[in-house]
């Protein structure tokens, strides 16, 4: 069994790239007291989110990758 954790960060990233792009876009054409308080509100607090998010899932993967590692049963390598 593998745990493949780098699939879902890096969605992750892509979905925060994307989200960035297109906010970008939409202050192209919203510009006003209430889009600053979107962003101040829905959108800003968003980023350290996202860093902490990665960087969970960073530790996790390095930690799952070393259980898998340690828990290997050795009988089973001739298999694959």
């Amino acid at each position: 069994m593998h745990c493949d954790l780098n699939t879902g960060a890096g969605r992750l990233a892509r979905a925060a790239r994307d989200l960035k792009d297109a906010w970008r876009e939409v202050r192209e054409h919203w510009n006003d007291a209430n889009a600053a308080k979107f962003e101040e509100e829905f959108l800003q607090p968003l980023a350290p989110l996202l860093m902490q998010t990665q960087a969970a899932i960073v530790k996790f993967a390095e930690i799952a990758k070393d259980a898998e590692r340690d828990f290997r049963d050795p009988a089973l390598d001739s298999i694959e």
